[in-house]
């Protein structure tokens, strides 16, 4: 005997093919531009940490010379 109280799960396919177009568009361009949005944030927090250290091992005193060859 099967009970008829307890909901029915949806499928995810089910979910996704009552979208139109638009919705799908959506949802995809979502989930591409979420990691280049919080990728961009990290990246020039970090370009500006390079930028304010450029020079301080010079200014110090402190050179790092590379010998090539050995």
């Amino acid at each position: 005997m099967e009970n008829s109280s307890q909901p029915k799960a949806r499928s995810s396919i089910g979910i996704w093919s009552r979208l139109n177009f638009s919705q799908k568009f959506a949802i995809l361009a979502v989930f591409f531009a979420l990691p280049v949005i919080v990728f961009i944030p990290v990246s020039l927090i970090e370009q500006y940490d390079h930028v304010n250290e450029y020079g301080i091992k010079e200014k110090l005193g402190r050179f790092t010379f590379v010998r090539y060859g050995k």
